[in-house]
């Protein structure tokens, strides 16, 4: 009697399934920090250019650009250079452990008394010496951590199935007695 068999093994192809895990989340990153900045940015208002300014060092990291136009006294008063030393923006990758985030701080004054306080209400604490046109609190923060989460919920994994390698073996035509 004759008998053979055909078996297939199936494996995951690790490297090929990591780059395209990799790939997606580093896009998936970029992306949020896109979403993420359009948000914050709708709160922020333009009038020296700072407080636009701080999110400039996160922008950089997508090649994203913010337009800042200064109107403040016809746009002489520009002070973009004050945003952007007082702002930080970075990528955090620790792609063996699988974490991808960003991280954008900044400690211009009185963008971080706006976040929280109308600063024409408080003119002791702000510091601000005229009446502002676009008066806090603007609460960009939670705009832009809704917008991040939002986008987040919407990414969507390479399915390993797509990096399955099989192999067939045939084994038989052998007679038994």
């Amino acid at each position: 009697m004759k008998f053979s068999a055909t078996f297939e093994l199936a494996t995951v192809d690790n490297n090929s399934f990591l780059k395209a895990l990799e790939f997606t989340l580093r896009e998936a990153l970029a992306d949020s920090i896109y979403k993420y900045l359009n948000a914050v940015l709708t709160r922020i208002p333009v009038w020296s250019g700072a407080e636009r300014a701080t999110f400039l060092n996160l922008a950089k990291q997508i090649s994203y650009n913010i337009p800042i136009s200064p109107t403040a006294w016809n746009g002489r008063l520009n002070r973009i250079p004050l945003g952007e030393r007082c702002g930080t923006g970075r990528l955090i990758i620790d792609a063996t452990k699988g974490r991808y985030s960003f991280e954008y701080t900044n400690d211009l004054h009185y963008l971080t008394f706006n976040e929280y306080k109308n600063a024409n209400s408080d003119k002791a604490g702000s510091g601000v010496v005229g009446r502002l046109l676009n008066p806090g609190p603007y609460h960009f923060q939670a705009l832009g951590a809704k917008a991040f989460q939002d986008y987040a919920k919407t990414v969507r994994l390479p399915s390993p199935f797509r990096h399955f390698k099989i192999k067939t073996l045939r084994v038989g035509s052998r007679s038994i007695l």
